[in-house]
C-alpha cells in the first residue's frame, strides 16, 4: 500500500518527543534545526495538558514575533536552528513544546519536547 504512496507513508512515521528536566529557576533551551525547504516560516507552540495549545512565538525568515509579553521567553536564529529559550523556568511553564517549520503552502511539525520541573515551588 505504501508503495504507491511512498512520500505519504514516509511522512507519517512517528516521531519521538524528546524530555527536558529543568529546577525551578534554571534556563532551558529548546532547538528546533530545519533544512532548507523549512526556512520560511516557523512557529513554536506550547500544549498543556487539558488545555488548547498556544502560540509561544512565530516568525518568517529572521523576524520573530511573541504572542505574549513574556520577558522570560526569547528566541534565536542562528544559521538554521532556531532555539526558544525560557529563563527563570517555573512550574507554570511545564508543557510540551513544539516547532513546526517550512512555508505557507506546507508547514510541518520538526520535533517536540517536554519540559518538566521538578523541584521545591517557593
Amino acid at each position: 500500500m505504501c508503495r504507491a504512496l511512498e512520500e505519504i507513508c514516509s511522512q507519517q512515521v512517528p516521531q519521538q518527543i524528546s524530555l527536558t528536566v529543568a529546577k525551578p529557576g534554571d534556563n532551558v533551551t529548546l532547538t528546533c534545526a530545519l533544512s532548507g525547504s523549512d526556512q520560511g516560516l516557523f512557529y513554536w507552540y506550547k500544549l498543556n495538558f487539558g488545555y488548547m495549545v498556544q502560540t509561544v512565538a512565530e516568525g518568517s525568515f529572521d523576524k520573530i514575533l511573541f504572542q505574549k509579553n513574556n520577558s522570560r521567553f526569547s528566541a534565536t536564529k542562528v544559521g538554521n536552528v532556531h532555539s526558544l529559550i525560557i529563563r527563570n523556568v517555573s512550574k507554570k511553564d511545564e508543557a510540551t513544546y513544539f516547532c513546526q517549520a517550512g512555508s505557507s503552502f506546507s508547514m510541518r511539525f520538526k520535533n517536540g519536547t517536554i519540559v518538566a520541573v521538578n523541584g521545591k515551588v517557593c
